[in-house]
């Protein structure tokens, strides 16, 4: 199942990096399954001069952005051309660091991310939900609760509902917890994963109009952030909501 794959969290060895162990398997499996009849349409006349697009959304998304790197590094359907859309992926991939690499493949997965784009929308969490980030939210949440293990019930309903101010000292705990996090050391299995892709495309809601803004940014400035919290970080990850924020920018 798909809760099973997103647990699979740790990092195994995939195309001369690292990647979501379960999300490769998947990418692995998909390409199994599906290469036969693909290649079979590739040699078709009327499909001669077509490229091969991929795409997903959430866990698809993840899969779709290795499968993408996949198709470049061992060259799945030739010469073609191979372009990648991905909304909502999870941190699935990141080059070895001291891994000597011919020229030819360390080409071609910077080939892959320069044609793969990352979208967005707004507050997901999904797009920050890794190994890292987890242990990162862990670590604060443990930080807020040692704050307020003595507060009383009404005064956490009023701080959630934004009726009373947060106490400054469980704000200076968060601050000083964050800053932590970027200095811990990974634990085994882990690896600093991002989206691979040549941009993200943040589409940020404007709450007042209903509008939205896009921001671009590289997937590796995606790493020094944290889960965000809130209200929208679950409902901000349907398709609908991806659907509506794209048809605004677009138009």
């Amino acid at each position: 199942s798909g809760a099973l794959i997103d647990m699979q969290g740790m990092s195994c060895d995939f195309c001369h990096g690292k990647a979501h162990k379960g999300m490769a398997e998947m990418a692995d499996n998909l390409w199994n399954v599906s290469s036969e009849k693909i290649l079979k349409l590739f040699e078709r006349e009327e499909f001669k001069d077509y490229g091969f697009t991929i795409t997903g959304h959430s866990l698809g998304a993840g899969v779709a952005s290795l499968l993408n790197i996949k198709c470049h590094v061992e060259e799945l359907v030739g010469t073609r051309s191979v372009k990648c859309f991905v909304f909502a992926p999870p941190p699935v991939f990141c080059l070895h660091e001291d891994e000597e690499r011919s020229q030819n493949i360390t080409s071609s997965i910077q080939k892959a991310i320069a044609d793969c784009v990352c979208y967005i929308h707004d507050n997901d969490c999904i797009p920050f939900l890794s190994v890292t980030f987890i242990r990162r939210l862990a670590y604060v949440l443990d930080a807020v609760d040692n704050k307020t293990q003595l507060m009383w019930p009404l005064q956490r309903f009023k701080i959630f509902w934004e009726l009373q101010d947060i106490p400054q000292d469980i704000i200076e705990s968060v601050k000083k917890t964050r800053k932590e996090n970027l200095q811990r050391s990974l634990v085994e299995g882990e690896s600093p994963l991002v989206a691979p892709a040549r941009i993200v495309v943040w589409m940020i809601k404007n709450v007042d109009d209903n509008t939205f803004t896009g921001i671009g940014c590289k997937p590796e400035t995606l790493r020094d952030l944290n889960i965000f919290v809130n209200q929208d970080m679950v409902t901000d990850h349907l398709p609908e909501q991806y659907e509506n924020a794209l048809d605004f920018l677009c138009n």
